[in-house]
């Protein structure tokens, strides 16, 4: 009987923790390309506040 141990598993698994970073690294950088980051901030004064208030 031949027992199958997953050894192709094994190495490719260890394959993919040596390009896993590299193409992570390659992922943030494009979404910071794509500028998905890029948020406008609404700043309300305090004093407009107060007046819609009342």
């Amino acid at each position: 009987m031949v027992q199958d141990n997953h050894l192709s598993c094994e190495a490719s698994c260890f394959h993919w923790w040596i390009i896993f970073p590299v193409t992570s690294h390659i992922a943030t950088m494009n979404t910071f390309d794509r500028h998905l980051l890029d948020i406008e901030a609404h700043i309300v004064p305090r004093k407009s506040l107060t007046q819609s208030f009342m």
